[in-house]
């Protein structure tokens, strides 16, 4: 029988505390001050009215379109029947969200990357991978962490 060698964990939210809600947050105000500024006061939308509390009860743990729904809902953002204000909004967020990850603005929880005493590796890794790709922990798009003791 094969040695257990490693495992593939659901990290978003749970290993990590990634930059969903900064993403949603600064790409509303992005698109709200800017190529949407024309509407901008025909909705609820402000930059002191998009808070966590709203990111929480509205957007977390929803899938890319039903969260870009959610706050454009939320905020009172028409749209037009092709939806493209949504797919734009969905868009921009998804992009940032990478870059913010690139860029290292993410936090490991630090019981995330515990490992039982007697199962601890040598070099401990956290390492991100986006939805569809994984990428290797030791690839240029993606530092090596470490995390935890070790």
């Amino acid at each position: 029988m094969a040695a257990f060698q490693g495992a593939i964990f659901d990290v978003d939210g749970v290993l990590v505390d990634s930059p969903h809600e900064k993403a949603w947050r600064e790409s509303l105000r992005k698109l709200m001050e800017g190529e949407w500024s024309d509407i901008r006061d025909r909705t609820t939308w402000s930059p002191e009215a998009f808070t966590s509390r709203v990111y929480e009860e509205q957007m977390s743990g929803k899938p890319r379109m039903a969260g870009a729904r959610a706050a454009l809902d939320y905020f009172h953002v028409p749209d037009d029947e092709d939806e493209h204000r949504l797919l734009e909004y969905a868009d921009l967020k998804q992009k940032m969200v990478v870059q913010l990850i690139e860029a290292g603005d993410f936090t490991a929880y630090p019981d995330g990357c515990a490992w039982p005493p007697h199962r601890r590796p040598r070099t401990p890794t956290c390492s991100c991978a986006r939805s569809g790709s994984i990428r290797s922990p030791r690839s240029k798009a993606s530092p090596r962490r470490r995390c935890g003791p070790g």
